[in-house]
């Protein structure tokens, strides 16, 4: 070969390398064409995201199990301001009342039924010696709701919580309290379980019930889930429901706490409320 075609070859050679090299910046540009050098194109954003990934070292870890326990001493001092519960309807009213409800009536959607009576009631103007009558309706979960009453720190008129039990409690603490009517609407506390779970159970217990339950997530065959029973009617039923379980004639013997406590030791933190409940599953 000669010399001047030796060098043309190299002359090539290095515009393809030149080409290559411009095309491969170009391409760069073309995707960051636009963005700030806070903002870099979606492949970019994959491909550092892809080797930091590889850098994580992912374990899985068990559900933390413990038993529910609330302690302090000043329960006036510990609860929050009223205003982290924020009023789903205001009454603008010369006779107003405050109401305070369970959230599964007076949340959104079909957990609000009890917004949408209150708004009516304020929209048809109902007249009391001959001032506007109106309602607030605040939604707060039972439990929490009589922490706020027994301490004092802030107490409506009108107290509506999503199981009777609730009422007792104030009533135990000496809080003047007067029951308007023993609900509001009906309310069935149940325990869910999949099918594949029950088919699980039934076939190693024979039947499945609340003993079998209990039970079953003793021996960790399963991991059983309730709400705060300091918060939720939920929790509360169960807790109740189970206590009688292990003993009947007195549910707070030395042999119903025990056992609960063995059961509990099983159970994971799982939700405040029934509706967080819900919605996490």
């Amino acid at each position: 070969m000669s010399k001047s075609a030796s060098k043309n070859a190299a002359f090539l050679a290095v515009i393809a390398v030149l080409m290559i090299g411009g095309a491969a910046i170009g391409i760069t540009l073309i995707r960051n064409a636009g963005k700030s050098n806070q903002q870099i194109s979606r492949e970019s954003a994959l491909t550092q995201l892809d080797k930091k990934l590889k850098k994580l070292d992912v374990k899985k870890v068990s559900a933390r199990k413990a038993t529910v326990e609330i302690t302090g001493n000043n329960l006036a001092e510990e609860l929050p301001d009223i205003e982290k519960y924020p009023l789903s309807v205001t009454g603008k009213g010369e006779l107003n009342v405050e109401i305070f409800s369970s959230t599964e009536k007076s949340s959104s959607g079909t957990d609000g039924w009890l917004n949408e009576v209150a708004e009516s009631f304020n929209s048809s103007h109902y007249m009391v010696n001959g001032k506007w009558a109106t309602v607030s309706v605040r939604p707060i979960a039972s439990g929490a709701a009589i922490d706020y009453i027994i301490s004092g720190k802030y107490v409506p008129e009108v107290y509506t919580p999503s199981n009777e039990l609730w009422g007792d409690m104030v009533a135990a603490e000496n809080v003047k309290i007067q029951k308007i009517d023993d609900r509001l609407a009906g309310n069935t506390a149940g325990i869910l379980v999949s099918k594949d779970t029950y088919n699980t159970l039934q076939a190693k217990y024979g039947e499945v019930n609340i003993s079998t339950i209990v039970e079953a997530t003793i021996a960790s065959d399963i991991s059983m889930g309730y709400t705060n029973p300091y918060a939720s009617s939920t929790g509360l039923n169960f807790l109740v429901s189970t206590l009688e379980e292990f003993d009947s004639a007195d549910i707070l013997s030395k042999n119903a706490t025990g056992e609960f406590q063995k059961f509990q030791q099983n159970v994971p933190f799982v939700a405040y409320t029934t509706l967080q409940m819900r919605d996490a599953a």
